[in-house]
């Protein structure tokens, strides 16, 4: 995240620096908060969801896929469900979207 902190902080620096209505600057720092604390939340979340991950070997599995990150990963785990229930392989991406 730390290419965010210096997006962010040099944006927030620029246009706090260049707006004079009290109001404006009131409202943009309230938004500032919330997005940090959006982002604290994502993180929470995020470290939540892969203690969860642990309990479904299948997510590493297909981690190991090339471009397949966690959260792509657990999207396909979650679609999937039961992936035996399929004839073949090529049926299970086909699903997946990902043929």
């Amino acid at each position: 995240m730390y290419w965010k902190d210096c997006l962010f902080g040099s944006i927030s620096r620029r246009v706090g620096n260049k707006i004079t209505n009290d109001t404006a600057r009131l409202i943009t720092k309230g938004l500032w908060q919330q997005l940090e604390q959006f982002e604290q939340t994502e993180k929470q979340l995020l470290a939540a969801a892969k203690i969860e991950a642990k309990r479904y070997p299948e997510i590493k599995l297909f981690e190991d896929v090339p471009g397949i990150g966690f959260i792509s990963a657990a999207t396909i785990s979650a679609i999937l469900e039961t992936p035996h229930r399929f004839a073949d392989k090529r049926k299970v991406w086909m699903y997946a979207g990902l043929d």
